[in-house]
This record gives C-alpha cells, sequence and structure tokens, in this order.
C-alpha cells in the first residue's frame, strides 16, 4: 500500500467517523460558483481543516468544506473550494478530495472553474463547455508508484470529450430558458443533447443500460445461455437494430400490436431482481474486474486486453461512421 493511499484512507476514516451520508453526485465549484452549495437541501458539513491530512485552500472565496445534501432527490457532495497546483500544493494532494470523494460512494464528477478566454464573442459569466485540453505545464498525478486499489495506472482518456450523447437533467426548479440556453449550448458543440424531463436517479442512458444487463445476467444465471450467446444475440440483432432506430421506432416497424400481445405474457417472466446481481458480485469479489484486472467475463491475459481494445475501437469508429455519416 502506497502513502498516497494511506494517507487517503486516514481522510475517508475520518469522514465516515463525522458524517452519514452516501453521495451518488461529486461537484467541485470553481470561483463564483461556491454560492450554489447554499441552495440545495444541506444535511450536513465538513471543513476541510476537520480532516486529517487533508488539503486546505487558501485562495480568497473559497470556502474550503465539504457540503453534503440533496439536489432534487439526487444525493450530492458538493467542494466549496478546491486546491491548486498554483498555490504550492503537489497533484498528490490536488487530486486527493477527488478520490475522496469517489470512496465516498459518487459516480459522477462534475468540474467548473471560472476561466479568462481569448475569445471576443464570450462575456464575462457566460458558460461555456470543455471538449478539448492541452496539459504540458502540471506534472501528472500518474507520477510515482500506481496504487492498484485506486485502478490501473493508465486511465482510458479516449471518450472524456468525445461522447455524442449528452444528458441534460432537468431540476424541479430549473426554468425552460436555462433547459433551453443549454440544449443549444450542447448542440453547437457537435452533441447528441436529449432533456431529462425530471430528475431520476441514473438518468436515461444508465437505467436502459442496466436493465437490460440485469436481464443478460438473468439469463446466464438460469443456464439459458452463456456469456458469449447473449453478446452473440445483441451484437447480431438487437443492438445493431436499438443502434441504427432505437426501441420505440423498431416497435413502430415491428407493428405495436405484435409487441403489446407479446408484452401480455412475457414481462411476468423477466428478471424483477431489486438488489445487486449476486453473479456479478461474485466476478467481482474473485478479482476479475474486466479489461483492466485481465478478466471479467471473458480472459484478458497477457496480449489479449490490447487486441479487445484495439478491436472495439475500430468496431466503435466503423459503426459511427455508417449510423451518423450524416453529421459529418
Amino acid at each position: 500500500m502506497t502513502k498516497a493511499y494511506e494517507r487517503l484512507l486516514k481522510c475517508y476514516q475520518c469522514f465516515k467517523d463525522k458524517i452519514n451520508f452516501k453521495p451518488e453526485v461529486a461537484l467541485v465549484l470553481g470561483s463564483g460558483l461556491g454560492d450554489y452549495a447554499d441552495t440545495i437541501r444541506v444535511e450536513a458539513v465538513l471543513d476541510y481543516h476537520d480532516i486529517e491530512g487533508f488539503p486546505v485552500s487558501t485562495v480568497s472565496g473559497h470556502k474550503g468544506r465539504f457540503v453534503f445534501g440533496y439536489v432534487g432527490d439526487v444525493p450530492v457532495v458538493i467542494m466549496q473550494g478546491r486546491v491548486h497546483y498554483y498555490e504550492g500544493y503537489s497533484m498528490e494532494d490536488v487530486v486527493l478530495p477527488t478520490r475522496l470523494m469517489k470512496m465516498m460512494g459518487a459516480r459522477v464528477l462534475f468540474l467548473t472553474n471560472a476561466s479568462g478566454s481569448v475569445n471576443y464573442d464570450y462575456k464575462a459569466g457566460d458558460f461555456m463547455m470543455i471538449t478539448d485540453q492541452i496539459s504540458n505545464f502540471v506534472p501528472s498525478p500518474l507520477i510515482g508508484p500506481n496504487e492498484e486499489m485506486l485502478g490501473e495506472r493508465f486511465s482510458d482518456m479516449s471518450e472524456i470529450y468525445r461522447k455524442d450523447l449528452c444528458e441534460i437533467i432537468r431540476g424541479e426548479q430549473t426554468q425552460q430558458p436555462y433547459v433551453e440556453q443549454m440544449y443549444q449550448l450542447v448542440k453547437d458543440l457537435g452533441k447528441e443533447p436529449v432533456i431529462v424531463k425530471k430528475d431520476i436517479t441514473g438518468f436515461l442512458a444508465n437505467r436502459l443500460q442496466y436493465a437490460m444487463l440485469r436481464e443478460a445476467l438473468y439469463l446466464v444465471e438460469e443456464g439459458a445461455a452463456d456469456v458469449e450467446d447473449i453478446d452473440t444475440v445483441l451484437k447480431a440483432g438487437l443492438g445493431l437494430r436499438y443502434a441504427a432506430l432505437g426501441p420505440f421506432r423498431v416497435c413502430d416497424f415491428g407493428g405495436l400490436d405484435t409487441y403489446n400481445r407479446v408484452n401480455q405474457y412475457l414481462n411476468e417472466t423477466l428478471c424483477d431482481r431489486k438488489e445487486g446481481d449476486p453473479l456479478l458480485a461474485k466476478i467481482v469479489a474473485e478479482g476479475r474486474c474486466g479489461v483492466k484486472s485481465g478478466a471479467g467475463f471473458y480472459d484478458y491475459s497477457g496480449d489479449k486486453a490490447a487486441q479487445a481494445t484495439a478491436e472495439r475501437d475500430a468496431l466503435y469508429i466503423a459503426l459511427a461512421k455508417v449510423l451518423y455519416q450524416k453529421k459529418q
């Protein structure tokens, strides 16, 4: 165990001793946005000074505390102030808060900051979305011994800005003009915006993905098919149709009367498990976490991980060119 990880564990234990809260979303507030944390339904506050070994911001206007609460029904942890490399902190210090929020339970991270611009079309207070970056003036936080508990050394950075789909979540108090403004901004960035009309756990893509995964795991557990068979069914049939048309247009072409008739008797046989899947939990407990660990549902030992990644990327690019060539 590295010293950095030992320090992270101490910070996490300090948090656990003081706060009983599990966030799903982490939000780092940059300069000018700190007051947003005061508008949510606050459940608890934890000052950075009260966390053993935690770096404390020295920048004016950064309160230096975690705020725990709810945005709508979503449990969030908000950083009111962060530490910066220019303050004299090491990169280990700079990334520690993000790693800590991950350990708290956060699965989604929103980063914000105040920035200048060389584009005369921008005005003070305008919102913008970062779509690319060039970083050659700060050391990488990956330097030094790799801590396996935090993941593989080289994270996949290929999709951090390039995802075509962008879900715009509308909160209970979000005014329509702001929704429309964000929709247009995302569209101007060349992405495919979708407005989620209510704040629902997991939003859209995750809920659809995990509903399908739940049934796929269930079919394997019941002995109806093996992993390879399930993947083949989706790749050769259902997945291709859904990628091209989406589920509702597929139903229209198939005939809604047919889908309604099948729906009447098939739904009661589908998996309706509410807790986590035991097969998935078992595989993870065995240390098989997928490509990054060398094994998951498939074997990725030796050169197989690099080969599988290259094949995946080639397939994604080829499919995207066919499905979305009208955008190019």
